[in-house]
């Protein structure tokens, strides 16, 4: 199973690029949004005690 069909792959370099720095931007996102509510939930338990 591959992540992006081959017809929405770019060909060229600088597609490629772009395809990877969206990548690293949304995976820092998501990261940021994990740790947010990570965060959110230790302080409802931590405060719930």
């Amino acid at each position: 199973m591959r992540l992006i069909p081959e017809r929405f792959r770019p060909k060229s370099k600088a597609g490629k690029a772009g395809l990877i720095a969206g990548g690293v931007v949304g995976g820092l996102l998501a990261l940021d949004l994990i740790a947010l509510a990570a965060t959110a939930i230790f302080a409802v338990t931590a405060g719930g005690r």
